[in-house]
């Protein structure tokens, strides 16, 4: 749900999903990397998001995401969007921390699907 969540981001696609096993042989979901910002609108490849969400490929809404929580089984859907949305609002201030140019913060922040 989380990796699906960073299609607020936009960038996701196959390679930023990974699994893990442990010695026992059971899987789980990696811990996101590979989490930039990469929109070009202009790019071939990053004009658009490279994996579907409920089937589309923009114009998310929160019930698409919600519906595929729903569909693998995910607990408390609503409630982990909302906790993406609001670690992404903080941008800003991070980027700022960071030390990074405010014109630059100001770009990747306009790009952020927060009203998702």
């Amino acid at each position: 749900m989380r990796d699906a969540g960073s299609h607020i981001l936009n960038d996701n696609h196959t390679k930023n999903i990974a699994f893990l096993m442990d010695q026992s042989g059971k899987w789980r979901l990696a811990p996101a990397f590979d989490v930039i910002y990469s929109h070009n609108p202009a790019g071939k490849w990053t004009n658009r998001h490279q994996m579907s969400i409920n089937g589309k490929r923009d114009n998310f809404q929160r019930s698409d995401l919600v519906a595929v929580g729903e569909q693998i089984n995910i607990t408390r859907p609503k409630q982990i969007i909302q906790e993406i949305v609001d670690v992404v609002e903080m941008w800003p201030e991070f980027a700022r921390k960071a030390g990074i140019v405010s014109g630059w913060v100001k770009e990747i922040a306009r790009h952020h699907r927060l009203d998702i």
